[in-house]
């Protein structure tokens, strides 16, 4: 076995086909991968008749004669290593198949993956359980493996090139949102107010980094220790960014008979969870001073004041009280009036009642007013009186009822315990973009946008 272990010998130090850990290496997801970092077609294809050549010398130049040899009696039956004999058995075959022009050979199909397939990788596209992990996973000769073994350095490299380039969008998601509305209403209760212009420039920046952002943190949620608050906010997101792109449209139309948004309001939808309210006569939504019936439509753009006020019996045992009361709720007998200014009116009005702060709501907001009232014990009571405003967006003749997202407060960090990604300058990885250029990119694609 001498002859043949020799053969052996020099073909693994002359490795035909690497396959080592650097394939990739250079690829960065900006174009398709090239093995081994083989830019031009003609390069590659030399490099495969190359290592074919050499290949096809060892096997049939040398390992042939010697293979023949210890396959005949009485050799056959004394043989020390039969796996090294069936190697080159295997390998010499696979050679007379390709040169036999034998459909489906494993030679034709390495070459096609490595001229081909790679040709239609996209990085932005890649899917890790698609067609080249199927690939990866296929045993056989030499050179079927030899094709696994590039699709597995393949994926390995797409992997961290996905990963890179999803933490460096969500840091650019999270740097815009917790510099520019962190804790603004509606993304907050602080008196300080989003503008529609930061609120556009959100939408803009989530439509160019959010693409498989979720799929992809997901995927390495536990080997990057991903904070698992990410999700719950990237979820939120994924249902209040199409909400937010309807209002933006909604409020620049400023036209109410073309109006695209409007809010269904109930003025008493669940009287048997509402308290002490036997002796109130009216309830009155207001709209820009615009009153709007039980049932009926509102209809509100950003800067109209909103107003809820409700009348009680003027000789009722109950009265409103009118100490201590909250910032926006005013007394005047017999009315208490919650006024809602700003730019957000009707939003502050349901984000400061509903009742559950923390769900969407997919079929309309119940929210709760509470107004202290007096009896004449002078006992201080609470009247609690429950509407049901619910948005609707009108697309030509249909209108359909828009959920009531969750407005998150901030944007947390990627990793709970610092992780491992930084965020100045490019990835040593894959050079993808920092979070810090992507905003700059962001603001000078918008700075001719003006505030609203």
């Amino acid at each position: 076995m001498g002859l043949l272990e020799k053969v052996d010998a020099l073909f693994n130090l002359e490795t035909p086909y690497s396959t080592g850990g650097a394939v990739f290496d250079g690829w960065n997801g900006d174009r398709n991968p090239k093995f081994l970092n083989i830019g031009e077609e003609q390069a590659l294809k030399k490099y495969m008749l190359s290592q074919f050549n050499r290949l096809k010398f060892l096997a049939k130049d040398l390992a042939s004669p010697v293979v023949e040899l210890l396959s005949m009696p009485p050799f056959a039956i004394n043989l020390r290593d039969q796996t090294l004999l069936d190697k080159w058995r295997e390998i010499i075959t696979s050679i007379d198949d390709y040169e036999a022009q034998k459909p489906g050979n494993s030679i034709a199909a390495l070459e096609s993956f490595l001229s081909e397939t790679l040709k239609q990788v996209n990085i932005n596209s890649f899917d890790p359980q698609g067609e080249i992990k199927s690939i990866s996973e296929d045993g056989g000769d030499f050179f079927a493996t030899k094709r696994a073994d590039v699709a597995k350095a393949l994926i390995s490299r797409a992997d961290l090139i996905q990963y890179d380039k999803a933490a460096a969008s969500y840091k650019a998601i999270q740097s815009f949102f917790n510099k520019s509305l962190a804790h603004k209403f509606p993304f907050g209760n602080s008196e300080e107010e989003a503008t529609l212009t930061d609120i556009e420039r959100l939408i803009k920046i989530y439509d160019q980094q959010a693409t498989n952002l979720e799929s992809v943190l997901e995927g390495n949620a536990e080997r990057k220790q991903i904070n698992p608050q990410v999700f719950d906010f990237l979820k939120s997101m994924d249902k209040l960014i199409p909400f937010l792109r309807t209002w933006v449209t909604h409020v620049k139309s400023s036209d109410a008979q073309s109006a695209i948004v409007s809010f269904t309001v109930a003025l008493r939808p669940s009287p048997d969870t509402e308290a002490f309210t036997s002796s109130v006569l009216e309830r009155q939504l207001r709209v820009k001073n615009v009153e709007v019936q039980d049932n009926g439509n509102a209809v509100f753009f950003n800067n109209d004041p909103v107003d809820m006020q409700f009348t009680w019996v003027e000789d009722a045992d109950e009265k409103p009280y009118d100490n201590n009361l909250p910032k926006n709720l005013k007394v005047e007998q017999p009315n208490a009036t919650f006024s809602f200014t700003g730019r957000w009116g009707m939003f502050r009005l349901i984000e400061e009642h509903k009742i559950n702060k923390e769900v969407e709501y997919p079929n309309g907001v119940l929210v709760q007013f509470d107004v202290p009232v007096v009896n004449q014990n002078n006992d201080v009571l609470t009247s609690k009186m429950i509407l049901k405003i619910t948005p609707q967006m009108k697309d030509g003749d249909k209108v359909a009822p828009m959920a009531w997202p969750v407005f998150p407060s901030m944007c947390p960090d990627l990793h709970a315990t610092g992780g491992d990604f930084s965020a100045g300058g490019a990835t040593a990885a894959t050079g993808a973009p920092s979070p810090a250029q992507m905003e700059q990119e962001l603001q000078e694609a918008t700075e001719n946008e003006s505030e609203e």
